[in-house]
């Protein structure tokens, strides 16, 4: 174990675990207590300042949760791409896109998330944890060898065959090395390898895209990107499903505007509309 203090840089940190990346986090009255992959954290934000106690140290600690930049670096490139996104940047302040590098852990995460709300994916993802060993998200090939039945018992519903299904169809593709060649090929091509997945439809596929596979231009689209981004680019267009066209609408628009940082740009709005949208109904 690790102890270390380390200048917070203007994260949030609170924000950054809760914010729909990660979902192994608790906050225990007094600090933030998580895994990620096969690292355990227990951070406090004392005035700006992290105390942590971990299994890595402070330079990876740094590298997963973004402190090498403030959050005027962080952001500077999607407001000059567009200043009216000020106030919801300011809504987010101190928010991070986490460096992961857990494809696995993230894409079954995500699977758990479909049609889902947090606290039960949380208690899904927690289960499966729980056949790893050591804090450790387990491996392809524990999460092939899951009985779906004691998954279903445990909550998952219709997911709960999918999750071995999707570990074994990953290890036929190639295991972690079939990770790698999505991390290094086209982002757009790796979001349609994975939707060959069980259970892996657009969005869930985008998530893994962006957190992790570390492709930032990729934009997950859900009801509530699309209200976000409707409402601020294109009011004209009320009402309705979101169907395929708007989904395209939606990334093309977003890439052609944010560029590389499109999916930093899409938490920002994601997370602007978790926390406002009451007040814009």
């Amino acid at each position: 174990m690790l102890e270390f203090e380390i200048k917070g840089s203007g994260i949030d940190f609170g924000l950054c675990v809760s914010s729909g990346q990660v979902f192994r986090w608790r906050f225990d009255g007094q600090r933030w207590v998580g895994a990620i992959g096969g690292r355990w954290f227990e951070v406090a934000d004392e005035s700006g300042v992290l105390s942590v106690r971990s299994n890595i140290g402070p330079e990876e600690f740094c590298q997963i949760f973004g402190l090498a930049r403030s959050h005027e670096e962080w952001f500077s490139g999607i407001l000059k791409a567009d200043p009216g996104l000020s106030d919801a940047v300011e809504s987010c302040r101190g928010l991070r896109i986490l460096v992961q590098d857990e494809p696995v852990e993230v894409l079954f995460s995500f699977l758990c998330s479909a049609n889902n709300h947090v606290k039960r994916i949380e208690g899904m993802v927690g289960k499966l944890a729980s056949f790893g060993e050591d804090a450790r998200f387990p491996d392809l090939e524990v999460l092939a060898g899951i009985d779906g039945a004691e998954l279903r018992a445990a909550g998952f519903g219709y997911r709960a065959e999918r999750v071995p299904a999707c570990a074994m169809k990953v290890l036929d593709f190639g295991g972690m090395a079939w990770f790698e060649k999505l991390r290094l090929g086209e982002s757009d091509w790796a979001v349609e390898q994975l939707q060959q997945l069980p259970g892996v439809g657009p969005k869930v596929a985008e998530c893994v895209a962006l957190f992790g596979l570390g492709h930032g231009d990729v934009v997950p689209i859900d009801t509530h990107v699309w209200n976000a981004v409707r409402r601020r680019y294109f009011p004209e267009l009320v009402g309705g499903s979101l169907t395929v066209g708007r989904r395209k609408l939606v990334r093309d628009f977003m890439r052609n505007r944010f560029g590389d940082e499109a999916g930093l740009a899409h938490l920002v709005l994601f997370v602007d509309e978790m926390r406002n949208w009451r007040s814009r109904r």
